[in-house]
């Protein structure tokens, strides 16, 4: 009926309201209190733990960072330490740029090792210390130069622009020679003390030898150009220039000879001989005077140049004018086996194998002994 809920509201504000108790107010704070203590707890408690959880993370950070650091330092100690390490390098001073890679960082003064290809460039006022398993080379000011893998026959550095100075241990692997190659020539060494220098030259480079202690081989475009005993020089865009020996530093002929061995064998194309070979040129004077290194070398020289263009003939008179006229070079066993192979290949085999024989009976050990054995048996057969 419509009279009825304005009926139930007047009774309603009719009716007496219940009032809550005097004491219910202290419970409904205590459960205030409760309720905040708790929520206090619950959120120191969520903070802890994310608390805790942050410290292992950055306890596993510090961890992970530590084990990279380590395993990075034991990769690059590996890498040092390694067997395809070819050199090591030291006694840095002044900016120095070891380039690994293809990527160029300078170097302080710890020790380093270098790989096959790396490459060490000074800058001016600059020095440093290379050293293989046979030399040790300092690096000076101003210098360029790359280190290769070495073989079982040589160690070589590749010195582009600037100066080195090399000692070479000869009694540490006597079969396999040192070369420090240039844009210029190569210099082929077992045992010695010398220094290379590679200078600018209109538009092309200059390359400088000069020998301290024993005996160097110099190639160019693979043909032996010189042979350089000590206080001698040579020039790429001069001749071969000598001081006075000393008593104390002859080279020895065992390391004429081994440089001999790595000289490039050039096979020459058989010549015309003709019937009667020019006889060689009578023995001079058999006194070796001082200052004469200079003229040994030409003849030595020439005999090689003959030989390669394929004049045996010629080359076999130029080693024997040699022999002749200076018996105490210190080239004599070399001349002398060069002497044997040009008769051979000029085909005068009979005069070959009577200075095979003359070679073994001045050189039982010689290092080309076996050659001149068989060479000397031939005429026997």
């Amino acid at each position: 009926m419509p009279s009825e809920p304005a009926e139930l509201l007047r009774q309603l504000a009719q009716e007496n309201l219940p009032s809550p108790p005097e004491d219910s107010s202290a419970a409904r704070r205590e459960r205030l209190v409760r309720g905040m203590r708790e929520a206090i707890d619950r959120s120191a408690e969520t903070a802890e733990k994310r608390r805790r959880l942050r410290r292992i993370v950055a306890a596993v950070s510090v961890a992970a960072c530590l084990s990279v650091s380590v395993l990075g330092g034991m990769l690059l100690r590996d890498r040092a330490t390694a067997p395809d390490t070819v050199a090591g390098l030291d006694r840095v001073s002044g900016t120095v740029v070891l380039t690994q890679d293809g990527r160029g960082n300078v170097v302080g003064g710890a020790e380093r090792g270098l790989h096959d290809g790396d490459a060490v460039q000074t800058a001016a006022g600059a020095r440093a210390r290379l050293q293989t398993i046979k030399a040790s080379v300092d690096v000076s000011e101003s210098t360029e130069l790359r280190v290769s893998r070495p073989s079982a026959a040589e160690e070589r550095i590749t010195l582009r622009r600037g100066r080195v100075d090399v000692s070479v241990e000869k009694s540490i692997d006597t079969q396999r020679a040192v070369v420090v190659e240039t844009p210029d020539a190569e210099v082929v060494v077992r045992g010695t003390v010398f220094d290379v220098r590679v200078e600018p030259r209109e538009g092309a480079t200059n390359t400088h030898v000069h020998v301290t202690r024993g005996s160097v081989w110099v190639l160019s475009q693979g043909v032996q150009v010189a042979l350089l005993s000590a206080g001698q020089s040579w020039s790429s865009a001069g001749e071969v220039r000598s001081q006075a020996p000393t008593a104390s530093a002859p080279p020895p002929a065992a390391a004429s000879v081994a440089a001999a061995e790595r000289a490039p064998a050039v096979a020459p194309p058989t010549p015309a001989v003709s019937a009667s070979p020019r006889p060689a040129k009578p023995a001079k004077a058999p006194v070796r005077k001082p200052g004469t290194l200079a003229e040994e070398n030409r003849l030595f020289s020439a005999g090689v140049e003959a030989r390669n263009r394929g004049d045996s003939a010629r080359a076999a008179e130029l080693f024997a004018e040699l022999l002749a006229t200076y018996p105490q070079s210190t080239l004599r066993e070399v001349a002398q086996v060069e002497r044997f192979r040009a008769l051979k290949s000029a085909g005068q085999g009979s005069r070959a194998s009577t200075e095979a024989r003359r070679y073994l009976a001045e050189h039982p050990e010689g290092a080309a002994r076996t050659e001149a054995r068989d060479l000397a048996l031939e005429s026997q057969k």
